[in-house]
């Protein structure tokens, strides 16, 4: 707890890296921590949605699991 523990606020330790991780990626313009997979497929898939203005989303129908958020529940036509 003392260097941070998933807080609602960055923690240091999480400022410097997102920083050295900025000074790394050329193309990237900011970084975003979360807490697991699912968080993180949703978090794309709305970005993606929002940059494209499309509406659908392509899944793998072999693959059952991408999110625990309502848009990966649905079944496809």
């Amino acid at each position: 707890m003392q260097v941070g523990l998933n807080f609602s606020r960055p923690a240091k330790l999480e400022v410097d890296l997102a920083e050295l991780f900025l000074e790394l990626v050329s193309g990237a313009d900011m970084v975003k921590f979360a807490k697991n997979g699912s968080d993180v497929t949703t978090a794309a898939v709305k970005l993606a949605r929002a940059y494209t203005g499309r509406d659908l989303v392509a899944i793998c129908g072999d693959q059952p699991f991408f999110s625990t958020d309502d848009w990966s529940l649905v079944q496809p036509r």
